[in-house]
């Protein structure tokens, strides 16, 4: 009776996850979609752009106006401090004055402190301009998905959008690489600023005034849309406090690693070119340039097929088989890189590091889009301070280049690895998230 039973059960699941995937493979997308899909494209790609422009200008930046190594670490990292802070707020503040509202405010103050850095010469404003360009990119991180998901046709169609526009994050960083080759030297770095994520968000900022209009009140509240509300589903989970943090935890070890890389590649380029040629009056010969930069490029792009290699893989391997599977070969990666000494040894270890890290950040976003992780009642609130600890993460990885060296952050990410085991372990109520019958 037992075996009836279960074998009744099997075949059930098996027709809901039949029509599960033909409904995926069979989304319609709208023509709202399609826009609603450019601007989420744009607004990716502009974020990825930002996020990834210090590694590429930063010792131009430096050695044009003559900073000193700790001034331009600090200026380095700036933005990602103040980008966590903007985090934390964003969720509140757009439930006051609404998404579209926050998103085009971000937009505006982004496009205005880019000028501003473009512009001015001094140390100070420059760390004033790339602090409220951080902060900008904090306002609509995760605001302008919001919006997009309150407006979308479908939750089939949101999956696909979330994969794509994912993607666009790392591609951002490689078009600021691939630019920074074609024109940083013949430019200089102050029109480049300009030539970069202005041509992107100029027309996302169009779209919202002329295609998107105004949303629903409370929009951060409401972030999977066409979601139905079954009764058995429940409103609370009991450990909420322990699932926001491990997963914070989580997103703040993976985003150190991997945003770590974004000043640790041109770092290591840049001594390794000191150990050649010597010290020399002329930092230009040292600095992170010309088809360097393509190599920033590849390094960066590494992170994009680890988004779709988990969104295609997520139906046969949990979430924990493969983040520890990731966090041992980080603690392979930069054992190896504590022992190369190599522009190949760098290259290949800082690729592998950023694509893990590509799979990382995607798994951590299922668990984010999935309401039955943190609770419906509290969904807003660990959705928030999960992602804001991610970024307080990454903001640590850059930021402990200004006070220590090379070695001691690679160790520190070795030991990280090690971490990174024993929470993933810890990380039992995943399963559901990745589980093939939901």
């Amino acid at each position: 009776m037992e075996s009836t039973i279960r074998t009744a059960d099997e075949d059930h699941t098996n027709q809901i996850e039949q029509e599960t995937v033909t409904k995926t493979n069979s989304a319609t997308w709208t023509k709202m979609d399609k826009l609603l899909l450019i601007f989420m494209v744009l607004m990716h790609l502009g974020d990825g752009i930002e996020v990834y422009l210090p590694g590429v200008i930063g010792q131009q930046v430096s050695c044009d106006i003559e900073l000193s190594s700790f001034k331009e670490g600090f200026l380095d990292c700036i933005q990602y401090f103040t980008l966590a802070i903007a985090t934390v707020i964003s969720g509140m503040l757009a439930d006051k004055v609404g998404c579209r509202v926050l998103t085009l405010l971000s937009l505006y103050m982004s496009i205005l402190s880019t000028i501003m850095s473009a512009v001015v010469g001094t140390f100070p404003a420059l760390l004033l301009s790339r602090s409220l360009i951080g902060f900008s990119l904090g306002l609509n991180w995760s605001v302008h998905s919001v919006l997009v998901s309150r407006l979308i046709s479908s939750k089939e169609v949101l999956g696909e959008m979330i994969v794509i526009s994912g993607i666009m994050d790392a591609v951002g960083g490689v078009w600021a690489g691939v630019l920074g080759y074609f024109l940083l030297d013949t430019t200089g770095w102050r029109v480049f600023i300009v030539l970069t994520s202005l041509p992107v968000f100029i027309p996302a900022l169009i779209m919202l005034h002329c295609v998107i209009q105004e949303e629903p009140a409370e929009c951060y509240k409401k972030l999977v849309v066409d979601r139905k509300e079954e009764e058995e589903e429940e409103e609370e989970v009991t450990n909420f406090a322990t699932r926001t943090f491990k997963l914070s935890l989580f997103g703040t070890i993976f985003t150190f690693q991997g945003w770590g890389t974004i000043l640790l590649v041109p770092t290591m380029i840049q001594l390794l070119k000191i150990k050649n040629i010597g010290t020399n009056t002329d930092c230009t010969l040292t600095s992170t340039q010309g088809a360097e930069l393509l190599l920033l490029a590849l390094v960066t792009s590494a992170a994009i097929p680890g988004r779709p290699f988990i969104h295609f893989t997520k139906k046969w391997f949990s979430f924990r088989q493969t983040q520890i599977v990731a966090a041992l070969l980080n603690l392979v990666s930069f054992m190896v890189m504590l022992l190369q000494d190599s522009f190949t040894g760098v290259i290949v270890t800082n690729f592998t590091v950023k694509l893990l890290y590509g799979s990382s950040s995607f798994a951590s976003s299922i668990i984010k889009y999935d309401e039955r992780y943190f609770g419906k009642r509290r969904y807003a609130l660990g959705c928030s301070v999960s992602r804001a600890m991610c970024h307080l993460g990454g903001a640590a990885g850059i930021a402990i280049l200004v006070f220590t060296s090379v070695t001691v952050v690679q160790v520190v990410c070795l030991v990280l690895s090690v971490l990174q085991i024993g929470v993933v372990l810890s990380m039992v109520e995943t399963d559901s998230c990745f589980s093939r019958k939901t």
